[in-house]
């Protein structure tokens, strides 16, 4: 019996991958045509969008750069408050005169949601970044962060000291939608559901094919 019942499930995935390979033509187009779409919809309907990076190096010495020393303790304390600085830098005082230096028309709320601070790799090295569909505004939004940031985080924990490592550069590239990601997923998408749809169509074929 168990035999005869391994023996139908085999004849039963040859069939569905008979069926699969009867309609691969159906198939591929389908892949084709819903990875035509995603290209389509990425490229002319998704606002590209454009990040602009930044990075500021802080220590809790504040004569760090005046001298040569510099002690484990002193990283520690750094790191422990990098959620303090970011905190900081986050604050309605800091986006606001960033929107000033800036000469920028978003409100706060708006700013906050376009910008992105980490620590890089749990070092003293803090990246901002502003995301904007406007590249040149995405760098003079990072920049300005940066400067503001820097200055209101050494008046606000006055032991710390802030340098801005890199200054952002306007972005080439857009940093999303990705053509080629959203492009394959369109594809694999097709190919899943046409795949599904042609197994599915033969499993609920009623027709008689044959004697058994």
């Amino acid at each position: 019996m168990q035999n005869d019942q391994e023996k139908y499930f085999e004849i039963d995935l040859m069939r569905l991958l008979a069926a699969v390979w009867h309609k691969a033509w159906v198939i591929a187009l389908a892949a084709v045509v819903c990875a035509a779409a995603a290209l389509g919809i990425t490229k002319f309907l998704i606002t590209p969008m454009y990040q602009a990076d930044a990075m500021l190096y802080i220590n809790n010495n504040k004569t760090a750069g005046q001298s040569d020393t510099i002690s484990s303790a002193d990283i520690t304390a750094s790191q422990s408050l990098a959620e303090t600085y970011i905190a900081i830098l986050n604050s309605r005082a800091v986006l606001s005169e960033t929107l000033t230096q800036a000469d920028s028309e978003y409100t706060e709320g708006e700013l906050q949601d376009m910008l992105s601070a980490s620590v890089v790799n749990s070092t003293e090295l803090i990246e901002v970044s502003v995301t904007s569909p406007d590249p040149e505004e995405a760098a003079r939004l990072t920049n300005a962060m940066v400067d503001v940031s820097s200055a209101k985080m050494m008046e606000t924990v006055n032991a710390c000291n802030v340098q801005i490592v890199d200054y952002a550069e306007v972005p080439e590239n857009p940093s999303s939608p990705s053509v080629t990601r959203n492009t394959a997923i369109g594809f694999l998408l097709g190919l899943l559901v046409s795949v599904a749809v042609v197994v599915l169509l033969d499993l609920t074929n009623t027709v008689i094919r044959s004697e058994k």
